[in-house]
């Protein structure tokens, strides 16, 4: 069994766990951290061609011209293109033609095109996409005027064309392209898209607010966007703090009722997972009722369907009347169930043949499941407990592609792995979540390769560590939970360690593939995708109480208006002797200057 160890970020003094957290955010303006607001925000002139942009936008609203809005297959791009659709419905009368891919496929080609055309429109917007896709834009230009707002990295050289430039229809905003006079790397679509929208609502003489705060939120978060950067960071609170979208509340409501002060990770796991499965699950119709209502908060219409209810003790069906979110909402749910069915099934045939003998798990998946190739290798790499390629290969061709998740017990960066053994071709995206490629004649090598894999020592950084003679008590918990919004993006999500922690077996119970433990001190311990891993591993040891190590995250569980402090555990073991690196911080009861 490899030992992991615990370091804590800060071995100063601190006052309180607020104090204590902010010592470690890199940031000198603190209370601008802590308290978000409009002092970083970049002026959307900065950005090349916005203002080019806006002059196009704003002359196809005042002749109320048909629109295109092309829109990506993400949160980001459903997100951008809502925002669009609601201010082109504010500010005129055009048609707005909306057009979805079929497939999880990015950007323009030729089935997508074809589509745009029919449309005939005057303008075509393209948000989140497209600013690689240089010739057919310039085809396009030929029939349309065209605007990209885009966030993608720029790997076209025609990008920076002059006869692109002065081209009078066509405008490419990217926050990463090198004529900006200032911009935020860290913006995604709906960031910029925002940013394009307050510029045109500057340049009509009109103060936009808050307004499409809460759709650029949710695209921000959705494509993991740095929010500890001070102007991200605005957006998303700003965001968190105005929501309007009638959709977004109906999915708050329905998974968070007792939540009234949302954090970033209250979109990222009730709503967010549900637009993803429809643009990878969802039929056309499906995908079409979804943005319609995203991108629309004044939808009327009503919808009378039969629901189970639970009457005197038995199940019936009723009629109920369901406003068109809630509707919607319902379709979302179906569409993510039978996403995760699907993965479920997906994980459990693929073990029979997966190479699992090194440190690296290797899959095959069928074509088919290009959308979610993604989440079941995550499930693959969570239940295996190391680092996972799934491939996909298409008839006929001898390139495979996939999807690579990591798992840090055993590599730090997965693909810094998957790159320095030279056999892949592509190897693109976070460190441990990315998209691959390789050649069919090198997957004997890789295979080889991945046998020498091992797990490595790990070492946990945390904020604080309880033990036996400082217990981590239902107080400490709550407090802790109400300060995670201090961090994330490139500002380690909050983390609590238990040590030499003494816990009864009789208070060890797991049930499917979730173990609880409770505390003495009413704290349970909540380990997901543990299969019975830690009741196996507790009693290996002799007597009743035992010593462990945790390493976890604070929560709190609400249930039938029933408050329940938590521990999300990342890792446990039975306690190991010097498993602390270094001091730990030190509580003091005067202010530091």
């Amino acid at each position: 069994m490899i030992n992991w160890k615990v370091q804590t970020h800060y071995d100063g003094e601190y006052v309180s766990y607020e104090d204590l957290i902010l010592k470690r955010v890199p940031i000198e303006d603190k209370h601008s951290y802590k308290y978000p607001n409009h002092k970083y925000d970049i002026d959307p002139r900065c950005y090349y061609n916005m203002e080019k942009g806006v002059k196009i936008f704003n002359d196809v609203l005042k002749i109320n011209k048909n629109i295109t809005i092309l829109v990506d297959v993400d949160v980001d791009g459903y997100t951008s293109a809502s925002m669009l659709r609601m201010a082109i419905k504010a500010h005129s009368t055009c048609d707005v033609n909306i057009v979805h891919h079929k497939t999880k496929k990015h950007g323009l080609y030729d089935e997508v095109i074809d589509e745009i055309m029919k449309t005939e429109p005057m303008l075509l917007i393209i948000p989140d996409a497209a600013s690689n896709d240089i010739e057919e834009i310039w085809n396009l230009g030929k029939y349309m005027d065209v605007i990209v707002i885009d966030h993608h990295d720029i790997s076209n050289e025609r990008y920076y064309d002059k006869d692109i430039d002065i081209q009078h229809g066509l405008c490419l905003i990217n926050n990463q392209a090198k004529w900006n006079k200032d911009s935020n790397p860290h913006l995604t679509g709906s960031g910029l898209t925002l940013r394009f929208l307050q510029e045109f609502y500057r340049f009509r003489g009109y103060d936009m607010g808050y307004k499409y705060y809460d759709l650029a939120m949710m695209g921000l978060i959705g494509d993991m966007a740095d929010y500890s950067d001070l102007e991200i960071r605005n957006i998303v609170f700003k965001g968190l703090e105005n929501i309007n979208n009638e959709l977004l509340k109906v999915a708050l409501k329905d998974k968070i009722p007792h939540v009234y002060k949302y954090e970033p990770m209250d979109i990222a796991f009730n709503f967010n997972p549900f637009i993803n499965a429809i643009t990878r699950m969802a039929t056309m119709e499906e995908k079409e009722m979804v943005f319609n209502a995203l991108s629309d908060n004044y939808i009327n219409a009503t919808h009378n369907v039969q629901k189970r209810r639970k009457i005197r003790g038995k199940m019936q069906l009723v009629n109920i009347t369901q406003t068109r979110y809630e509707y919607v909402y319902d379709i979302m749910s179906r569409v993510k169930g039978k996403q995760d069915r699907t993965v479920k099934k997906l994980e459990e045939e693929l073990y029979g043949d997966i190479s699992n003998h090194g440190g690296v798990a290797i899959g095959l998946i069928d074509e088919e499941f290009r959308g979610i190739t993604g989440l079941v290798a995550n499930r693959v790499a969570s239940n295996l407990k190391k680092p996972t390629l799934l491939l996909r290969k298409k008839q006929g061709d001898s390139e495979l592609s996939g999807s690579a998740r990591g798992y840090t017990r055993v590599l730090d960066d997965f693909k810094t792995w998957c790159q320095d053994t030279e056999l892949f071709h592509l190897a693109e995206g976070h460190d441990n979540a990315f998209g691959i490629k390789i050649y069919e004649h090198y997957i004997d090598d890789l295979i080889n390769q991945s046998k020498v894999v091992k797990k490595q020592d790990k070492t946990y950084h945390v904020d604080i560590i309880f033990n036996d003679f400082n217990r981590v008590t239902r107080d400490d918990i709550m407090t802790l939970n109400k300060l995670t919004y201090l961090t994330g993006g490139s500002v380690d999500q909050l983390k609590l360690s238990l040590n030499n922690y003494t816990v009864d077996k009789d208070n060890v119970k797991s049930f499917n593939s979730v173990t609880k433990i409770n505390t003495k001190e009413g704290v349970e311990l909540i380990i997901f995708n543990d299969n019975g891993a830690t009741v196996d591993l507790l009693n290996k040891t002799m007597g009743n109480e035992i010593q462990i190590d945790v390493v976890g995250i604070p929560s709190i569980n609400v249930w039938f208006n029933k408050t329940t402090p938590q521990i999300i555990v990342d890792d446990i073991q039975i306690h190991r002797e010097n498993n602390i690196i270094g001091e730990q911080p030190r509580k003091i009861n005067k202010p530091i200057f």
